[in-house]
């Protein structure tokens, strides 16, 4: 299947996966421990996610980083937070975690022309220590990917590729430079003499005002590009900007991935479906899927008033979404202090808060919400905190109906 996946349907393969996953998982050290002694808990500040994280997490053994770990989080006042981790609070913090390494004012990471992600040649001046943050980074994506949770980071087609074992060659240089393919284009089609153009088998790189020169091949800088050596040329250039130019970074990158998910279980799939295997479907909320999934305590059922409320004010949402003439991606933070981005419906961006504040995440589980785990669950409680008596809940009776705003506990089971 690693050859050939395309011989078995994509969710299929998800659920070989995650198959794996689950076995792997039940042989792990202290995973078949009582749930609120089970883990390895971890304590990060609010403003330091990616600092604290990599401190405490980048040392833990492979079979330690795949276990469970509770996360506790420290506010600007250095007060710890409240809340116990049932892999909500982990959640939350996988994903902004991840959003703060990729974010490419950070250095670690840069855009493309269409605005995907790729290592950042130059991420040497940015950091030090920046093999160190790949490897970190690449390991919280794979952690990312063995739990199931879907994150917002737009990975270049070439970059994805080497994820699932591709090398990358010259038909991929458009999703990392579409101007030099363009250039490369030029020179393989040029009807005139080569040598006009001066080119030589190197290259000028800049950074910072500074030029360096980098030879394709053993004294290149003194090759001049014919007629006859063109294709050679345009091949090592494209090798050079996709693969040397990057080296080091990837490997670091894959070596913190396969710490997580091994390299062959990567293989089941193709870079597009990697690609929606780690950012999820973009698609708006199913609602009537979450209903079908959805579990009720503290007296409350599919049919108590509340309940129906809440379903008929999500339902609207969908609809309207589902109307919409503008199809925009919902950001992975957004807020409720601002407006929309142009061009973005705020239905859109409601369902993504609503997801965000029930889940810790903004889009929904691959496949469906019954993979969400865990699975989402509505709770009658009182003023006070305590469950509302079952008949009072179900009749929409309880003091909570009109005192006490919903709460998200995405902490809690």
């Amino acid at each position: 299947m690693g050859s050939m996946p395309w011989v078995v349907g994509f969710e299929h393969r998800v659920n070989i996966f995650r198959e794996l996953v689950w076995q792997e998982r039940a042989t792990l050290p202290g995973e078949d421990l009582p749930d609120h002694i089970k883990g390895i808990r971890v304590k990060v500040r609010r403003t330091q996610l990616l600092e604290d994280g990599y401190v405490q997490l980048n040392g833990l053994r492979p079979e330690q980083l795949k276990g469970t770990i509770r996360i506790e989080f420290v506010n600007e006042t250095g007060l710890a937070e409240a809340g116990i981790d049932r892999t909500g609070v982990f959640k939350e913090f996988l994903e902004d975690t991840v959003a703060r390494a990729f974010d490419p004012n950070l250095g670690l990471f840069m855009h493309t022309p269409k605005q995907q992600l790729c290592p950042s040649p130059t991420s040497e001046l940015a950091n030090t220590h920046h093999l160190r943050l790949f490897e970190f980074v690449g390991r919280m994506l794979g952690k990312s990917i063995y739990e199931g949770i879907t994150l917002e980071v737009p990975l270049a087609e070439f970059f994805i590729a080497k994820l699932v074992g591709k090398h990358s060659s010259l038909d991929a240089l458009p999703s990392l430079d579409e101007t030099l393919f363009s250039s490369l284009d030029f020179v393989k089609r040029y009807d005139g003499d080569l040598e006009d153009l001066c080119l030589t088998f190197s290259v000028d790189e800049e950074t910072f005002g500074k030029r360096t020169e980098v030879e394709l091949r053993d004294g290149g800088r003194a090759i001049a590009v014919t007629k006859e050596n063109r294709i050679e040329y345009i091949h090592l250039m494209a090798d050079y900007r996709l693969n040397k130019q990057l080296a080091a970074q990837s490997k670091a990158f894959l070596d913190g991935l396969h710490d997580v998910v091994p390299g062959g279980w990567l293989r089941l799939f193709s870079a597009p479906e990697l690609q929606r295997l780690i950012n999820g479907d973009d698609a708006p909320v199913n609602v009537s899927d979450l209903r079908k999934h959805t579990k009720y305590y503290g007296g409350y059922t599919d049919l108590s008033p509340t309940i129906r409320d809440f379903w008929s004010v999500l339902g609207e949402l969908s609809a309207k979404v589902s109307s919409a003439v503008t199809v925009h991606n919902p950001s992975s933070k957004p807020t409720v202090a601002r407006d929309p981005p142009l061009g973005v419906p705020a239905c859109l961006q409601d369902c993504s808060l609503f997801l965000k504040f029930v889940t810790s995440c903004s889009k929904p589980p691959l496949l469906g919400f019954a993979h969400l785990q865990p699975p989402f669950t509505i709770q009658c409680v009182s003023s006070d905190g305590s469950e509302v008596p079952s008949v009072l809940a179900f009749f929409g009776m309880g003091r909570k109906e009109t005192e006490r705003l919903p709460t998200a506990s995405t902490c809690f089971k």
